[in-house]
This record gives C-alpha cells, structure tokens and sequence, in this order.
C-alpha cells in the first residue's frame, strides 16, 4: 500500500457525535491493535484544514501542541 492512498466517504449526518470506521488497510498501515490508543488532531497547513490519526508511541505526550 503506497502512502498515498485516498478513501471517500460521505458524511450522512451530522449530530453531537460522529461515529467514524476506519477502513482495515488504514488500520493495518499505522499497525494498530486491539486497545491501542489512537489520537487526533486538527490541523490547518498550505493544503486546508484536515484531521490527522495515529497510534500512540509512548512519546506523543510531549509531541502535541
């Protein structure tokens, strides 16, 4: 799987809470596991606004600002 890979979803509702899926190849590129932490962040840089995911490493305390 190249690192570039776009997967489309339409957003149906929008309420209080979204529950979100993650497609199995996302899940598998970041290897996460059953009960590992998965963190988010909103970020806005030269391409837009947009929500980045990623397992938790141990060290992600001090990393996010």
């Amino acid at each position: 799987m190249g690192e570039d890979v776009v997967f489309r979803k339409k957003l149906r509702d929008i309420g209080n809470i979204l529950g979100i899926s993650l497609p199995p190849e996302l899940v598998e590129f970041i290897e996460a596991k059953k009960d590992d932490q998965l963190l988010l962040v909103a970020k806005t840089d030269s391409s837009g606004k947009g929500i980045f995911l990623w397992k938790e490493d141990g060290q992600d305390e001090n990393r996010i600002s």
